[in-house]
């Protein structure tokens, strides 16, 4: 008996809730659209280089792609699960334009 008058001393403020499931549906929208432009992103890197496009989406996979694509020893996708040094590990790997060679252009 002590539960109905603590419901019937509840607040019925709507303009709160509605705001509040306005402002989270807003910041869903805001995140599926950052998410499905980092896809297709990625993808056309897979696909510039050469891998199936649909490899950016399965989780553990992608990285051992990205490590073939960065030139890096396919195990390295083990270093990615050890914490701190997964950061030394994607750092390496996204410079990787740094260790090819640069072709040389000459115009004659």
């Amino acid at each position: 008996m002590t539960m109905i008058p603590a419901l019937l001393l509840q607040d019925d403020n709507t303009g709160a809730t509605v705001a509040a499931a306005l402002g989270g549906t807003m910041m869903l929208i805001v995140c599926l659209v950052i998410a499905v432009v980092m896809l297709v992103g990625l993808w056309k890197v897979f696909v510039k280089a050469g891998q199936p496009g649909w490899a950016c989406i399965v989780p553990i996979y992608n990285i051992y792609i990205l490590m073939k694509i960065a030139g890096k020893p396919g195990w390295w996708v083990v270093l990615y699960f050890i914490p701190f040094v997964n950061m030394g590990v994607g750092d390496s790997s996204w410079y990787m334009e740094k260790d090819k060679p640069k072709k040389e252009h000459r115009s004659q």
